[in-house]
């Protein structure tokens, strides 16, 4: 039996930096376009009301599935009360979109705390 069945072998810096540049976040065009389309169709003004409610909920569900680690609920809640200050002009889905996607971007390019744990320390 050989050492590394158990024990694979390290990969080099250089192959993990690879690994980790592929990882990172592309951005969610398809939900871009739909926020866009909610975002056009709420500029009516009574149908503003039940496009924001939709579209809300469609997002949320969204962001749990796109970013399972981070929480949208501060970044909902700031989106639709900058979308009401401005009354309904701001395009608040987009933005929803476009902070999720840099979330991501940005959780991505940090390294998880059992990552640097699991390293061994030079002694």
């Amino acid at each position: 039996m050989h050492d590394y069945d158990y024990n694979p072998p390290r990969q080099e810096p250089e192959k993990a930096a690879a690994n980790i540049q592929t990882q990172e976040a592309s951005f969610p065009w398809g939900m871009f376009f739909v926020a866009a389309l909610f975002d056009l169709v709420g500029l009516i003004p009574l149908l503003n009301i039940l496009t924001e409610i939709l579209a809300s909920g469609i997002i949320w569900f969204w962001q749990k599935t796109y970013a399972p680690k981070e929480d949208p609920l501060l970044s909902l809640i700031t989106t639709k009360i900058i979308d009401f200050c401005s009354l309904g002009i701001f395009p608040s889905n987009i933005g929803m979109v476009v902070i999720a996607y840099m979330k991501k971007k940005t959780s991505a390019k940090l390294p998880s705390a059992s990552k640097v744990s699991a390293e061994p320390t030079a002694a």
